[in-house]
């Protein structure tokens, strides 16, 4: 196998074993077992597509359903268990981002000596 997809498999188990992503899975099975949690956010998710949808043919949204929408929203957020996933699925989010970033951050030094490469061909060929 190729080292980088090695090493790929390597941190995809190390993220999966990190405190943030197991953190994440428990509060989802936590929020899978409760019944109001799911219902709440499958209201939400009801609501949003009806307005979708009637935003795509152009119909108008009537007051109370944005009034709805609101307070779906509104029920969401202040659920201790959808607002603990919410900060889970952050957290691991910002792991993924910092991960992202040194990955970048590595690439930059090889991007820049490719760019003075190219550049230096190109004086050569003007010569």
């Amino acid at each position: 196998m190729d080292e980088v997809l090695e090493l790929a498999a390597k941190l995809s188990r190390a993220l999966a074993r990190s405190k943030r992503f197991t953190d994440l899975r428990s509060v989802e099975s936590a929020v899978m077992a409760d019944a109001d949690a799911v219902g709440l956010i499958r209201k939400r998710d009801e609501l949003m597509a009806e307005m979708a949808k009637k935003e795509g043919s152009g119909d108008p949204i009537e007051p109370d359903e944005k009034r709805a929408l609101a307070a779906a929203d509104e029920a969401v957020k202040t659920n201790s268990l959808l607002s603990g996933l919410n900060r889970a699925q952050a957290d691991f989010q910002e792991m993924l981002y910092l991960v992202n970033q040194e990955i970048t951050s590595a690439l930059e030094p090889a991007r820049e000596e490719s760019a003075a490469e190219q550049t230096a061909g190109e004086q050569h060929s003007e010569e």
